[in-house]
């Protein structure tokens, strides 16, 4: 279970950083970054990710073996 949960949270994670790397070269090309993804697996689970580029904040959650785990980050453009 211990794994489980480490390994949901490290997705929710990769599913953090993937949204900024999205909105980094959107930025560079002129783009927009995804506002919302279909579950992408990724190793032993997968990752959602919902970003509101209006308030800035990204919402990821990682799900390994029916262990879910959320995190949230808010960012501010300039």
């Amino acid at each position: 279970v211990e794994l489980a949960w480490a390994g949901a949270f490290y997705l929710a994670v990769a599913g953090l950083a993937r949204t900024l790397h999205q909105i980094r070269q959107a930025g560079v090309m002129g783009g927009q970054a995804e506002a919302e993804t279909a579950p992408i697996p990724l190793g032993e689970g997968q990752y959602s990710v919902i970003h509101d580029p209006t308030t800035g904040l990204i919402t990821s959650t990682g799900m390994v073996r029916g262990i879910r785990r959320t995190v949230q980050m808010r960012y501010v453009s300039f």
